[in-house]
């Protein structure tokens, strides 16, 4: 049971669109006195709108309580629709580089590791005949190491 409580960060490149799953502490409870911790499985990737063809959608996957599959369930909400491009690289503490994917939980990515910063650019697909826009920004994220409850280090 003290599997599923290891932090977790995987980010794969994808083109053009880009995939991230990991563990935060972000989740609300909305039912007074609920049962319910604040740790959960959240996930942001881009989907093919079921509706329209050609158009993408960015989306939000959470899932409580985290378990061992770290990039399925939980509830998936729409966050930008008709997106061209999705795309994310993190910065390695280590080596002082970006780089397109990271995994935290495998001996050949970053092992028990987060990264810095996370670079995000996103780009909408504008109106008819105009430009596209474009969103970039860059996240520092506040912990450098997984956590891991029960497990001597």
């Amino acid at each position: 049971s003290l599997l599923t409580r290891t932090t977790l960060f995987v980010g794969l490149r994808g083109s053009p669109h880009a995939r991230v799953d990991f563990a935060a502490f972000s989740h609300r409870r909305i039912e007074r006195d609920a049962r319910e911790s604040d740790q959960a499985e959240l996930g942001y990737f881009v989907v093919r709108d079921p509706v329209v063809h050609g158009k993408y959608d960015l989306v939000r996957r959470e899932q409580t309580p985290i378990d061992l599959e770290p990039q399925k369930g939980g509830i998936v909400q729409i966050l930008a629709e008709d997106i061209e491009t999705f795309e994310l690289r993190y910065l390695d503490a280590t080596t002082a580089q970006w780089t397109d994917n990271w995994d935290s939980t495998r001996t050949t990515g970053q092992p028990a590791r987060i990264p810095l910063a996370v670079h995000i650019r996103l780009v909408l697909k504008g109106v008819p005949n105009g430009k596209p826009y474009v969103f970039v920004t860059k996240v520092m994220l506040p912990i450098q190491r997984p956590l891991s409850f029960g497990i001597p280090r």
